[in-house]
């Protein structure tokens, strides 16, 4: 196992820090876009805090981690055939 430096104990990036905080508690802001120069600690910042999350439940096969409780939000790519949305500018 990888150790993983402590989220709490990255020193500045408040912007940074507050933003992966605030997407991490409210997924209806869609991600964050993390940026910078090399050695800023962007990738200790985000693996920190991926360190402190809870584990999710995901849809086997899915590559946007659709949750299996939650089959309505799920993408097009893990409905079955039968319960697939239409695309409102494709025709049938």
């Amino acid at each position: 196992m990888r150790l993983v430096f402590p989220f709490s104990a990255i020193v500045g990036q408040t912007d940074m820090k507050l933003a992966l905080l605030l997407a991490a508690v409210d997924r209806t802001l869609g991600g964050v876009m993390v940026f910078g120069d090399r050695g800023s600690g962007k990738t200790t910042a985000v693996r920190g805090l991926a360190a402190l999350l809870p584990p999710l439940s995901v849809i086997s096969g899915c590559r946007f981690n659709c949750e299996p409780d939650r089959p309505s939000e799920a993408c097009e790519g893990v409905l079955p055939p039968y319960r697939r949305r239409p695309h409102p500018g494709r025709r049938r």
